[in-house]
């Protein structure tokens, strides 16, 4: 297994952009690439500047190079409402999955959910697939209490 592991700076003002763009596209593109395992999106919590990141997994190295070209084209693009930090891929050398209760929430299958992370409820999303990526639990969001 393989995952694409990017970082971007978003631009001041296009917060609510970028969240869109994952429900609307990123999901969407991210299943698009062979061996698609699904994907993850969290902002940091701490710091000046607002870092996403993203967590793809796939089946193979060849849909993980597609998916890295891709992201590189944020490169060429000084309109987006990022910046691109960096982008990897690695391959994925271990799991783990904690077995306990996910937080209850109302939330629809396959849709992208804001999750709350510390202060700001904007702060990190979870895109949600038909099936569990790398073995992690359907509903297990980017930041849970411990």
């Amino acid at each position: 297994m393989y995952a694409v592991i990017g970082r971007v700076k978003i631009k001041p003002g296009h917060e609510h952009e970028t969240l869109a763009m994952i429900e609307k596209s990123g999901v969407a593109m991210v299943s698009g690439f062979p061996g698609s395992r699904g994907g993850y999106w969290a902002h940091a919590v701490d710091g000046e500047d607002l870092i996403q990141h993203s967590f793809w997994l796939f089946d193979g190295e060849e849909g993980a190079r597609a998916a890295e070209a891709t992201y590189q084209m944020l490169r060429a693009m000084p309109d987006a409402p990022a910046t691109l930090i960096s982008v990897e891929v690695c391959e994925v050398v271990g799991s783990g999955v904690a077995h306990r209760q996910p937080p209850k929430r109302a939330s629809a299958p396959n849709r992208v959910q804001s999750v709350a992370c510390g202060a700001n409820p904007a702060r990190a999303v979870n895109a949600h697939f038909p099936y569990p990526a790398a073995g992690l639990p359907r509903a297990a969001g980017p930041c849970r209490e411990d």
